[in-house]
């Protein structure tokens, strides 16, 4: 995951960042295909998203706001199952964590 982020200071007495990012995202799964052989099989799910965003930070809490887009994305199978690709898709995320 790549990064770029700027500090604008306090805000209310919270800290505030701006960002970008470039990330390659990579999951794996162990699943059942339902068709007559009842087949286990693994599957991969890969992208590249581009994300712009904000985050503002206060003691024990954090709270984010970002968007782009994603792009590049394909599902991969072990065994006899076909791979696909998937469209490119515009993303919007929001959060807290405390």
């Amino acid at each position: 995951k790549t990064r770029i982020s700027r500090y604008w200071g306090q805000v209310w007495g919270k800290d505030v960042w701006t960002y970008a990012s470039l990330e390659y995202n990579l999951q794996a799964y162990q699943i059942e295909i339902e068709d007559a052989s009842k087949a286990k099989t693994r599957m991969q799910l890969a992208s590249e998203q581009l994300l712009l965003g904000a985050s503002v930070y206060q003691a024990n809490w954090t709270a984010f706001v970002e968007g782009g887009f994603v792009f590049d994305r394909h599902v991969r199978f072990g065994g006899s199952v076909p791979s696909f690709g998937i469209n490119d898709a515009l993303m919007l995320r929001i959060g807290a964590l405390y």
